[in-house]
């Protein structure tokens, strides 16, 4: 087993993990602020590459990047006035059951909208590149996926900490009551992280799309590996999603260039081991 294997499954490692990042910090935001258990973030990850793929079409790439993400928070904004926030407050049965039949529908409007066959996307020229790394070659592009992943971190990072708003979230998150009787509008406050906790999702799903393609079932595979990262690193806890990413993406992509089929299982596994020596996950509950 040579260094360039051992770099391989390392930066292969790392660039997975960033995308189940990008797809787990909304659906940890819903959970820990909002109690609900959203299972229609499956079908956001697969609108954001399907909306994102058609912009692409017309104005490119990077076009494609910005304006695919601020419309899928649109509509998580949009739905959440609509629809989820009758839900919020509820056991979590309901919201599992609710977000589940918006997920469907979404799914198929999917199909009826850009059909059941998978699209590709061409990157453009300066991110299809591959660059040397020592002595063995690795592609651009997922380099590229972890330089997003750290700026959308510490941007997120840096609204909690730093802003006004920020700060009512994660106050909300230990005590609701007392923030909302300090005069701030917590159903605003819901509206503003659903749209951007669904915007965050269709990024994941566009930026994963040149790897996987883009596909109407692509959502479910991240959806599920994203619960493990929620559960592994703890509810709300940015440190700990980030953690907990990095760490399975890692474990993920080396049990992947053994035995593919074992991949998730061994992630699984690895859920169940922390939730039992860790109930909160690595680093607890909160931002």
């Amino acid at each position: 087993m040579g260094l360039d294997y051992l770099a391989t499954v390392l930066l292969n490692g790392v660039s997975f993990g960033v995308l189940l990042i990008l797809a787990a910090l909304g659906l940890s935001i819903y959970w820990a602020l909002m109690d609900v258990i959203n299972l229609a973030h499956a079908a956001f990850i697969a609108w954001g590459a399907y909306i994102s793929y058609s912009l692409m079409q017309i104005c490119g790439f990077w076009f494609a990047l910005i304006v695919g993400m601020v419309i899928m928070a649109g509509i998580g904004a949009l739905l959440y006035a609509g629809i989820i926030k009758r839900i919020v407050g509820r056991m979590p049965a309901h919201s599992i059951l609710f977000t589940f039949g918006i997920a469907l529908v979404l799914i198929e409007l999917l199909k009826v909208f850009w059909g059941v066959y998978p699209k590709s996307i061409h990157l453009p020229q300066e991110l299809a590149s591959v660059i040397p790394i020592g002595d063995f070659s690795y592609p651009f592009y997922r380099l590229f996926i972890i330089g997003v992943g750290l700026l959308v971190v510490v941007g997120l990072w840096s609204f909690l900490e730093k802003t006004n708003v920020g700060i009512a979230v994660r106050a909300a998150l230990e005590n609701k009551e007392i923030v909302a009787a300090l005069g701030i509008n917590i159903p605003r406050l819901y509206l503003l992280i659903f749209g951007i906790g669904t915007g965050l999702a269709g990024l994941a799903g566009f930026i994963a799309a040149p790897i996987v393609a883009v596909d109407y079932e692509m959502g479910w595979h991240f959806l599920l590996l994203s619960f493990v990262l929620v559960v592994t690193g703890g509810v709300g806890s940015l440190g700990g999603i980030c953690l907990a990413g990095i760490i399975l993406g890692i474990l993920y992509a080396a049990v992947a260039l053994i035995t593919p089929q074992l991949a998730s299982a061994v992630v699984f596994a690895a859920m169940f081991i922390t939730i039992a020596a860790l109930p909160r996950g690595i680093l607890g509950r909160g931002m």
